[in-house]
């Protein structure tokens, strides 16, 4: 089942990839068009508006987004959010998936250097980012066995 679940993830990052990089190639081919023909002539030929098209060239022509506050905000640690969910997911198959709550997660991450503050949530959004639950499930009914519960279960019968 483990293994069903990482093929699952693989295809979902293959595909993510498949759609990153197409988005890069657009993003250069409109900043080529635009710095060959300006924006006007290439916002009409596209359909886009002028200042994307302006966007678009002063991406590919400095290599980063346009603005100060440009860029993805989604990643608390930057690229080493990468390192963090491979580490779990790694910990999580090495102990056959029975290691499987977030405290004692917690504790192993933030014993990585420079990850002192990893909190809960963090690794919750994590696994929700996987489409897991972050609860340990557990199948067993602890109560369902005891005297009193089966002197009602008697009575009832």
């Amino acid at each position: 089942k483990s293994r069903l679940f990482g093929k699952a993830r693989e295809r979902r990052l293959q595909e993510r990839e498949k759609r990153k990089k197409h988005q890069r190639e657009k993003t250069k081919c409109i900043g080529i068009l635009t710095c060959i023909l300006g924006k006007r002539k290439t916002a009409i030929l596209l359909g886009i508006s002028p200042s994307l098209a302006a966007y678009y060239k002063s991406k590919l022509i400095t290599g980063r987004h346009a603005g100060m506050w440009g860029g993805f905000r989604g990643l608390k640690y930057g690229v080493y959010d990468e390192v963090i969910q491979h580490t779990i997911y790694k910990v999580l198959k090495v102990s056959e998936f029975t290691l499987y709550n977030i405290p004692s997660l917690q504790t192993m991450v933030s014993e990585l250097p420079g990850f002192h503050d990893v909190t809960r949530n963090f690794i919750a959004r994590i696994f929700h980012s996987w489409n897991w639950s972050w609860k340990h499930v557990s199948f067993t009914q602890s109560l369902k066995y005891t005297e009193e519960n089966l002197e009602r279960y008697y009575d009832w019968i």
